[in-house]
């Protein structure tokens, strides 16, 4: 897995978002992703590891990292339509300016039938990367994606976890209370809570 200078202290000590997203991306990754793959954002590409090994994975980020295959911008992506099997855009949509081209971008280099998983976090706290422009809402991936995709639009967490990653972000100093994380975070009653005040949004989309 390329280096990553957060993905320790990710690992060791996650915020409630972070350790329900992982859990669900566990899970989810290694038994539902086939054939070819695009992540978009990737970053340092810390979940390549999760897909199966059968899987043609590329990687493309706007910053020319460790790991990354194509350097190139989410709303302009230089690949053929239809291209892919999986498209992966995780954690990525509130660092864009341009929301409805970047999911535009994501449909058109996805082949029909296959599928696009995207997180993003809702009442998290601002974090750049360089910017963080947006929180996007389930009504908003609805109304966006609904007419093109099969969808499912898991909002995750609750008041209770929100709190927390308030809480332990706000100073270094406060995040070995993380450990609180472990104990707030089983992945059968954070997804689908029914919250009106989720800690972030997953969206499972197949395609028409």
């Amino acid at each position: 897995m390329p280096s990553n200078p957060k993905s320790l202290r990710q690992r060791l000590l996650p915020t409630c978002h972070r350790a329900m997203l992982e859990k669900f991306l566990a899970r989810h990754l290694p038994a539902r992703v086939r054939g070819r793959v695009l992540i978009v954002g990737a970053g340092h590409n810390p979940h390549r590891h999760l897909l199966d090994d059968s899987c043609s994975v590329v990687a493309l980020d706007i910053e020319a990292l460790a790991g990354i295959d194509v350097v190139g911008d989410i709303t302009a992506m230089p690949f053929e339509d239809a291209a892919y099997d999986a498209v992966l855009c995780i954690e990525v949509l509130e660092h864009v300016h341009d929301t409805s081209g970047a999911l535009a971008e994501m449909r058109r280099v996805l082949r029909p039938g296959g599928e696009l998983l995207i997180t993003t976090p809702f009442l998290f706290h601002l974090h750049g990367d360089p910017y963080d422009f947006v929180r996007l809402t389930p009504s908003y991936f609805r109304a966006s994606l609904a007419a093109d995709f099969e969808l499912d639009v898991i909002p995750f967490g609750n008041r209770l976890h929100v709190f927390l990653d308030l809480v332990t972000t706000a100073s270094r100093g406060l995040v070995p209370l993380r450990v609180l994380s472990h104990l707030a975070t089983p992945l059968g009653w954070c997804l689908r809570s029914g919250s009106d005040a989720p800690t972030g949004t997953i969206v499972i989309a197949r395609k028409r």
